[in-house]
């Protein structure tokens, strides 16, 4: 789906991937059960993101049933699990209004956990204007540090702003290394590959590879070379199925459905 975003082979691989995986969360539910085992939270979670990711218009209804009660915390009753997918899967298609109760709740948000949650489901959206608001909080300095400089790599996780995140990053890439730093894990080392994450432009990897080089200088070739590399397999399965996948896929269904 990544590789495919924006060709028409797209559309038949969520077609696919909606008839192969709705039954199994109708089969699961949306409530756990007392007998489940403990992969079932896990699974049931992951059932609900990407049934949304693939725009299933019923999990996305039935995720919106239950958003108040997400935005409520513990408090509203849903399990953990469930709670962070129902924010994930509103945050893919999120209304305006809806964008602004979750941008409201990451602001208020007093611990790690919370911020985490609503900043990756506000960064899964697909408006471009909503996008730039989210990319804004990054030097708002109403954020701590570490949750802001993630931002825009977490919105380069949607194909589409991929550009929009990279042209932000490198704007902004002294303002955003001096949020990141350079921790364990790499802080601004990782800021121009992580807003190259969604993307399989090589163009745009080569590019990347340069500005790297040019900001970060040798200590940051090795996330480079990593995501770059990422995005030319991308871009090879995209050139190499993208024909293909369309017509294979037409009118699939799961073996027994």
């Amino acid at each position: 789906d990544l590789a495919l975003d924006g060709t028409p082979a797209q559309a038949a691989v969520r077609s696919a991937a909606r008839a192969l995986l709705a039954p199994e969360l109708a089969r699961l539910g949306w409530a756990p059960q007392a007998t489940e085992d403990a992969e079932a939270p896990r699974l049931r979670g992951q059932l609900i993101r990407r049934l949304a990711s693939f725009d299933d218009a019923a999990t996305v209804a039935a995720a919106r049933e239950r958003f108040d009660k997400a935005l409520a915390g513990p408090a509203g009753g849903l399990a953990p699990s469930v709670r962070a997918a129902v924010l994930e899967a509103v945050g893919t298609h999120a209304t305006r209004s809806e964008f602004d109760a979750m941008l409201a709740a990451l602001l208020k948000a007093n611990d790690e956990e919370e911020r985490w949650l609503y900043a990756g489901a506000l960064a899964n959206g697909r408006d471009a204007e909503r996008a730039r608001r989210l990319l804004d909080e990054a030097l708002a300095g109403r954020l701590p540090a570490n949750t802001a400089s993630t931002l825009p790599g977490a919105v380069a996780d949607v194909p589409p702003l991929v550009p929009m995140a990279y042209e932000f990053t490198l704007a902004h890439w002294a303002a955003l290394a001096r949020l990141s730093g350079s921790g364990p894990f790499g802080g601004r080392y990782w800021l121009l590959p992580g807003a190259t994450g969604g993307s399989s432009d090589t163009t745009l990897a080569q590019r990347m590879l340069a500005d790297q080089q040019r900001l970060a200088g040798d200590a940051g070739k090795a996330p480079a070379a990593q995501m770059a590399a990422a995005v030319s397999v991308r871009a090879a399965l995209r050139a190499r199925e993208s024909a293909a996948l369309a017509p294979a896929l037409a009118g699939w269904a799961p073996a027994g459905r």
